[in-house]
């Protein structure tokens, strides 16, 4: 004889056995969600601190030691960034340099931050002349010098102020802007601090935030293979500079009611020093 429906217990274990499957399903769900939820918080945290390094590094790798003109402490950094190089074609009655093609120099020669030029003499020193004002030269100074500018492919030629000293025909020489790195209170990440970039003359610009207190700027002198918290003496002995960058999340993290945080130190050495 066949026996239509479920009994009253056959009901009471099927509900017992969807509700634990049920049961089940919503913790792992949970449990996944909690999981993404923190992974998406250290990514965050992680892309706040890699989110300059481009830009630090394109800046920073091309300075020589007397590039560096005043860190007072380890949240505040002045550069004399080069923009353009070249060689210098003439110096009667100002100075004329051939440049190689660069995409920071536009037909206007106005570039924001412009602070001067600087040539290297016969030492290997770069010696630093402050003006800022460019014009357009003449590709035949340069050729009257047996200097063959790149105006073909998109070089320039400029003139600029007397230098100070002598250099010679052929010297190495480069247009320069003055930036400055900063860290402090951000402005999108409140009781947070921030990377603020500002070229001379113009606003801050915050590139990178939230980070953690312990951010800071570290020094490289000389040999040492250590960076220091203590500036050197003279400042021409820096070598390179160590960036302590700890990125935090903007998001908190559920359960633990804290950000995600990302430890991160990356060092950068200046690429045109004598040793």
């Amino acid at each position: 004889m066949t026996r239509r429906g479920v009994t009253l217990v056959e009901l009471l274990i099927t509900i017992t056995i969807v509700a634990l499957i049920g049961a089940a399903m919503v913790r792992m769900l949970a449990m996944n969600s909690r999981a993404t939820a923190r992974e998406d918080a250290a990514r965050d945290a992680r892309r706040v601190s890699r989110s300059a390094l481009n830009l630090l590094e394109s800046e920073l790798r091309p300075l020589e030691p007397a590039g560096v003109i005043s860190p007072t402490n380890d949240s505040t950094l002045t550069l004399r960034e080069p923009y353009a190089i070249g060689l210098v074609c003439s110096i009667s009655g100002g100075t004329t340099i051939a440049l190689l093609p660069s995409g920071e120099l536009p037909s206007s020669l106005t570039v924001p931050g412009n602070a001067g030029w600087a040539w290297r003499d016969a030492a290997g020193v770069y010696q630093y002349e402050t003006t800022s004002t460019l014009g357009s030269g003449s590709a035949s100074t340069c050729t009257g010098a047996n200097i063959t500018p790149m105006t073909a492919a998109g070089g320039r030629i400029v003139t600029t102020s007397a230098p100070t000293g002598t250099p010679t025909l052929g010297a190495i020489a480069f247009l320069y802007r003055q930036v400055t790195y900063t860290l402090r209170s951000s402005t999108t990440a409140t009781g947070k601090r921030g990377l603020f970039r500002t070229v001379a003359g113009g606003n801050a610009e915050e590139i990178a935030a939230p980070f953690g207190a312990a951010a800071r700027f570290r020094w490289y002198i000389l040999a040492n293979p250590l960076p220091q918290d203590t500036l050197p003496t003279v400042l021409s002995d820096l070598r390179g500079i160590q960036f302590v960058l700890p990125g935090e999340s903007r998001q908190v993290v559920q359960l633990t009611g804290q950000v995600a945080t990302a430890p991160f130190t990356t060092s950068i050495f200046f690429q045109n020093r004598p040793n």
